[in-house]
C-alpha cells in the first residue's frame, strides 16, 4: 500500500472546490491514500489544534456484476438453469433423456416413473431421483405350483403258486377240470391223482400267482419345485416433474426399454385415455397358499407276475419236463406208466401305484394396484 500523503485543510478545500468547477459538482476521486490536516490557532495562551483525516484505498476495480444463471440445466425443475431463456423440455439439453407427456388425470394423481425388474433378480432397489426408496408392487403372482416327480421303493412282497388245471381225456383243456391240485409254495406235487388209463391229457394255468404279502413302501420327493411368487416387479418413484412444456404437459424422464411415465391408481380400474402403451396389474402383496402332497406309495396295489408250472414224467418232479402256462398244453407224452409230477414257479412281486405329488392353491394378491404406462 502507498505511504499517507499529508495535506493541509486549506489546500485540500482549494484543491476539492477546483475540482468540483472542473468537474461540474461531480464526485471526487483519485484521492487514493491521503492525510488531511487541520490546523488553526489556539486561544491566548493555548496551544495550535491539528485534525488529521486519513484514507486508504485497496484499488480502483469496478463495481460488482449482477447474478446470472449459469451451470448445466437440471431438467425438472421448472427453472432455466444454463440462461438460455428455455428451461427443462423447452431446452435442447433436455431433448435426449427427457419427453412432454400429458398430466395425470386428477384421479390417478401425478406422473411417476416405473421400472420394471423380472424376479428373481439380485439388482437392489435403486434411489429416486430424490433420494428416496421408491415404492415397489409386485405383478404376475404365481398359480398352482410345480411339485417334484416321485420315487417309491417297495421291498419285501411275496407271491403264492398259481393255480393248474388238467383235463384227462383230450389236449385242448375242455370240459370239467380233473385234477387242481393245491400247491404249498413252490414244493413239487408228487404222484397227483391220475385216471387208470387215459391215452391224452392237458394242462393249463387257470389263477395266477396271488400275493401273499405286499411288504413295505418307501417313497421320496413329491416335495414343491422352487418357484418364484411373482414373476415381476414395478418399482415406482414419484419424482417432481418438470415444465416447458405446452399447457396440460408435464416434463418426465424419457421412456426406456425398462422405465415409463406412468400413473397409478389403487384397484383394478381400466387404464385412462393415453395411457395404455402398458397395462400392469399389481399388488401390494400377497399370502402364498402353494403346496405339494407329496408321496405316498400305495402298498395295497402290490401285484405278481402270473407265474407257471414245470410238468414232470417222474414222480418226485424228475424226468422229461415240459412247461406249463396259461396256454394249454398237451402232457400226454408225460402222464403214463402213472407217473406224474408238477411243480409251481411262482410269480414275482409287482411294485404297486407310486401316485405323483398333486399341486393345490396359489398365491392370493393383496392391495390390486394399477398403474398405466405411455411406454414399455
Amino acid at each position: 500500500m502507498l505511504a499517507p500523503r499529508t495535506v493541509t485543510a486549506a489546500a485540500f478545500l482549494l484543491s476539492a472546490l477546483g475540482l468540483a468547477g472542473a468537474a461540474g459538482c461531480s464526485l471526487l476521486s483519485g484521492l487514493d491514500d491521503f492525510e488531511l490536516v487541520a490546523t488553526g490557532a489556539g486561544g491566548a495562551g493555548g496551544a495550535t489544534t491539528s485534525t488529521t483525516f486519513t484514507t486508504t484505498s485497496t484499488g480502483t476495480g469496478g463495481g460488482q456484476g449482477g447474478s446470472g444463471a449459469s451451470g448445466a440445466e437440471d431438467c425438472l425443475d421448472g427453472d432455466d438453469n444454463d440462461g438460455d431463456g428455455n428451461a427443462d423440455c423447452a431446452d435442447t439439453d433436455c431433448n435426449a433423456g427427457y419427453e412432454c407427456v400429458d398430466e395425470a388425470p386428477a384421479e390417478w394423481g401425478g406422473v411417476v416413473l416405473a421400472h420394471r425388474v423380472g424376479l428373481p433378480s439380485a439388482e437392489p432397489a435403486p434411489p429416486c431421483g430424490d433420494g428416496s426408496a421408491p415404492a415397489v408392487y409386485l405383478a404376475a403372482p404365481a398359480g398352482a405350483p410345480s411339485c417334484e416327480a416321485c420315487s417309491c421303493s417297495f421291498s419285501g412282497a411275496t407271491c403264492g403258486p398259481p393255480q393248474i388245471a388238467c383235463y384227462w381225456g383230450n389236449v385242448n383243456c375242455n370240459g370239467f377240470p380233473e385234477l387242481t391240485p393245491q400247491a404249498s409254495g413252490d414244493a413239487c406235487i408228487s404222484n397227483p391223482s391220475l385216471p387208470n388209463a387215459s391215452p391224452q391229457g392237458s394242462c393249463r394255468v387257470v389263477i395266477g400267482s396271488q400275493a401273499t404279502s405286499q411288504g413295505s413302501c418307501l417313497s421320496v420327493g413329491g416335495g414343491m419345485m422352487a418357484e418364484e411368487a411373482w414373476a415381476e416387479e414395478v418399482r415406482v418413484c414419484a419424482d417432481a416433474t418438470g415444465g416447458g412444456c405446452a399447457q396440460g404437459q408435464a416434463c418426465v424422464p424419457r421412456a426406456s426399454d425398462d422405465a415409463a411415465a406412468c400413473v397409478v391408481q389403487a384397484g383394478t380400474n381400466a387404464c385412462p385415455a393415453g395411457w395404455t402403451a402398458t397395462e400392469i396389474q399389481a399388488y401390494e402383496g400377497g399370502q402364498d397358499d402353494r403346496s405339494c402332497s407329496g408321496c405316498n406309495c400305495d402298498v395295497g396295489t402290490v401285484t405278481c407276475t402270473v407265474g407257471a408250472y414245470t410238468a414232470y414224467d417222474l414222480d418226485n418232479c424228475t424226468g422229461t419236463s415240459i412247461p406249463v402256462s396259461t396256454s394249454c398244453v398237451s402232457v400226454t407224452a408225460l402222464a403214463d406208466l402213472n407217473t406224474f409230477s408238477l411243480r409251481p414257479v411262482l410269480g414275482t412281486p409287482v411294485d404297486g401305484a407310486c401316485p405323483s405329488s398333486q399341486p393345490s392353491g396359489a398365491v392370493q394378491p393383496v392391495g390390486a394396484t394399477k398403474i398405466c404406462c405411455q411406454g414399455p
